[in-house]
């Protein structure tokens, strides 16, 4: 609440919803997958309050951003599942969530597509990024039972490596808002020409700025003009969803289904 209260406030306000901000847990003291389990946890104890998938919009930033998509995935790939096995789903759609707005989201920490030439990012400088993916691959492998060289490449890790199929050729509608001085923005595009290419709903919006400069949309105005962006795609997506979900039902599902709760 303290980095983001500002943030999450705006979205809330300019959108008209409630925002659910979480406090997950952190690496080194807490080993993978606890984050990941504090947000499917609370995805199940939304699910018990009553809200249903279609409306819920799974948003993050940076690190944050990157934990939204593996849930998501996590949950798309529960769904999929049950269905398999017959198996009642809480989502109408068959859809995880209504949307996804990720803001200078890490979606590949194999950084296979990272491209560091002519960026000059103030907040992850091309510099410490062999670092950065060193250090969460120990991390990782240790609490994982992947070898150190294979983590990094889990769709679990590296949500950018999931395929579509697992998932039942679902995924939520999905905008990315990154800056474009960021290192980390090009794994964030290509993941979203990958979706689009495979006909999900996704695009993109570049800011002239750094990373995760959303946070100081208070200050910067190219800030401002990307949480813009932000709530304007939340916004329209929690207003169409009854057509969407609509639409998305007749062409993947049949009937009223409910669940208790996805497994962590």
């Amino acid at each position: 609440r303290y980095t983001h209260g500002s943030m999450s406030g705006r979205i809330a306000r300019e959108v008209h919803c409630e925002v659910c901000v979480l406090d997950y847990s952190l690496l080194p003291e807490h080993p993978y997958p606890a984050a990941m389990n504090d947000v499917i946890t609370l995805y199940n104890h939304l699910l018990q309050q009553g809200y249903r998938p279609e409306n819920i919009i799974f948003s993050g930033d940076s690190a944050g951003g990157h934990l939204a998509l593996a849930a998501v995935h996590h949950i798309q790939a529960c769904i999929y599942q049950g269905k398999k096995h017959q198996q009642k789903v809480s989502s109408e759609s068959g859809l995880a969530c209504a949307a996804l707005a990720l803001i200078s989201p890490t979606v590949d920490f194999h950084m296979q597509h990272l491209d560091y030439e002519g960026k000059e990012d103030p907040i992850m400088p091309a510099k410490v990024i062999p670092h950065v993916g060193r250090s969460l691959s120990r991390h990782l492998s240790s609490s994982s039972s992947l070898k150190s060289e294979e983590v990094l490449e889990d769709p679990a890790i590296s949500p950018g490596f999931v395929k579509l199929d697992e998932l039942g050729g679902m995924h939520a509608p999905v905008l990315a808002s990154y800056g474009s001085d960021e290192v980390l923005g090009i794994g964030a595009g290509h993941f979203v020409r990958k979706l689009a290419e495979q006909g999900i709903p996704a695009g993109q919006h570049q800011g002239e700025i750094f990373h995760a400069a959303h946070l100081f949309h208070s200050y910067f105005p190219e800030a401002d003009a990307m949480m813009i962006e932000v709530t304007d795609f939340i916004e329209h997506m929690l207003q169409t969803r009854d057509h969407r979900v609509a639409d998305a039902a007749k062409a993947i599902n049949k009937g009223h289904m409910d669940l208790d709760g996805f497994p962590l």
